[in-house]
């Protein structure tokens, strides 16, 4: 799980779980302990958790605001999400 959590980048938005992953990789001992037990209870039972199946999608524009064709979706996912992918 180390390894996993040092794939994560500090200063990403975070998703509806409000968990950045400086939190967790910096002070979270018991937070890592905690994320740890959720992950292998999802192994085990091989159900995910509801709020983890859901994303906020912004549009950022690049370039130009007033073309459509500029914008591009940015999906925010749950910090805890994020290391459960990355360890899979």
């Amino acid at each position: 799980m180390n390894i996993t959590l040092r794939k994560l980048k500090n200063g990403k938005a975070t998703g509806h779980d409000q968990i950045p992953p400086k939190l967790i990789k910096r002070d979270g001992k018991y937070l890592k302990k905690d994320i740890y037990k959720i992950i292998l209870k999802i192994m085990v039972k091989e159900i995910i958790r509801q709020e983890w199946k859901y994303g906020i999608i912004c549009t950022i524009h690049k370039g130009d605001g007033l073309m459509c064709d500029n914008y591009r979706a940015v999906a925010l996912l749950c910090t805890t999400y994020k290391i459960l992918a990355n360890m899979l």
